[in-house]
């Protein structure tokens, strides 16, 4: 495997999915850190102070969403960045097959598994892991990226003609039944972490009208 990784051109870029919605999320959060800072300027005290916290972490948060997170393929390899980067070339992917990846709920995510480890590392692609195949391993996440189907058929395209797997012997993993999957679980997730968001702000709001 090369020392450096280069993508050669052309390169195709995959970027998430609902950016829109980072982009807003980083104004908001930026009007409601302005917000509480002016409110703990006026009346210093722990909630303000707490609230003034939170906003720049989701701040950061979001601007990582919508500025970094991209998948990048072209004929030299593939490239996945998230919180960090990882990448290969297509020489060094050995095979296409779906892992059960997760913290405490875990899914059945399609997976590129390489020969060799790759460059970077990817948080992500330790979580659930096998030993044996750490490092190894560029978890793709289909219902993140957008243009799902286009990616879907560009990496099947590379796939076939680095030999990586075989035209009369490849059973494409449905990407589209995987992304439905994905989908629901994440609404479910989302609508999960918003109620706690609001029970936690709900009580920041108590707080800070009392103390």
């Amino acid at each position: 495997m090369e020392n450096v990784f280069q993508h050669s051109q052309p390169q195709s870029v995959y970027r998430q999915k609902n950016r829109a919605i980072s982009g807003l999320m980083i104004g908001l959060s930026l009007a409601m850190f302005g917000v509480y800072v002016s409110r703990f300027l006026d009346r210093p005290g722990p909630g303000t102070l707490l609230m003034s916290a939170i906003w720049p972490i989701n701040l950061v948060n979001f601007a990582l969403m919508f500025f970094r997170n991209r998948l990048d393929m072209s004929p030299a390899g593939i490239s996945v960045r998230m919180s960090r980067t990882i990448a290969t070339s297509w020489t060094n992917v050995e095979r296409i097959q779906m892992l059960r990846l997760g913290f405490g709920i875990k899914s059945d995510i399609p997976c590129l598994i390489l020969r060799q480890p790759a460059q970077g590392k990817l948080w992500l692609a330790t979580v659930g892991v096998p030993a044996e195949l750490k490092g190894r391993v560029i978890p793709l996440y289909p219902s993140m990226w957008e243009r799902m189907f286009g990616l879907e058929e560009e990496l099947y395209g590379y796939l076939r003609a680095n030999s990586v797997i075989r035209n009369e012997l490849s059973v494409p993993i449905d990407f589209s039944a995987i992304t439905q999957r994905q989908i629901r679980f994440a609404w479910k997730l989302g609508a999960a972490l918003f109620g706690m968001l609001l029970i936690i702000y709900v009580v920041a709001f108590m707080a800070l009208r009392m103390f």
